[in-house]
């Protein structure tokens, strides 16, 4: 949390990976999620790393079935 915070502010515990629906509510509760916690937006497909700055987007390669995966 910022150094603006008071006492109301409440404070998220995220043990893993979150996934939003979109990315108005990443950007909703983007401060409260703790840096170093990867985030996937599903309606996108997008993943992302909470860093100090706000979110660094992770690029990742090519897509295939899990019958891809295994050979």
């Amino acid at each position: 949390l910022n150094s603006v915070c008071t006492q109301s502010c409440a404070v998220f515990v995220f043990p893993g990976p979150v996934q939003f629906e979109n990315e108005s509510e990443l950007l909703r509760v983007g401060r409260n999620i703790p840096i170093g916690t990867m985030v996937f937006v599903m309606n996108t497909e997008s993943l992302y790393l909470r860093v100090s700055q706000g979110f660094r987007s992770i690029q990742v390669g090519s897509t295939g079935s899990l019958q891809d995966i295994q050979q």
